[in-house]
């Protein structure tokens, strides 16, 4: 477990730019849907934060898997070796965190 939460906070500590734009479309988006009444005529206020909030949460995903390289001689698995299950379960964490602020800004 220890393991896992040394690799989550790395990944934090490396993503921590696209995790404030995803924070920041996400904020943008629970606004409008606070600001704009439930009238058809303005669901294309909310369609396009929502499609941006959709985007940048599966773009954060891929750049979070595609971190770790695997090919090579420069990876720091290499010079500090973790375990597979390790590395899954920090991804894993770390996944579930984005679906839960997603779910939560969606309710």
């Amino acid at each position: 477990m220890r393991q896992s939460l040394l690799l989550l906070r790395k990944d934090l500590r490396r993503l921590w730019p696209q995790v404030a734009v995803f924070w920041a479309l996400l904020a943008g988006h629970t606004f409008l849907d606070a600001a704009t009444p439930s009238n058809p005529s303005f669901t294309l206020n909310i369609t396009i934060p929502a499609l941006a909030l959709v985007g940048a949460f599966f773009y954060l995903i891929g750049v979070l898997i595609h971190e770790e390289v695997l090919t090579g001689d420069r990876q720091f698995w290499l010079t500090r070796p973790f375990d597979w299950r390790s590395l899954l379960a920090a991804k894993t964490i770390f996944v579930l965190g984005l679906i839960a602020a997603f779910t939560s800004a969606r309710s």
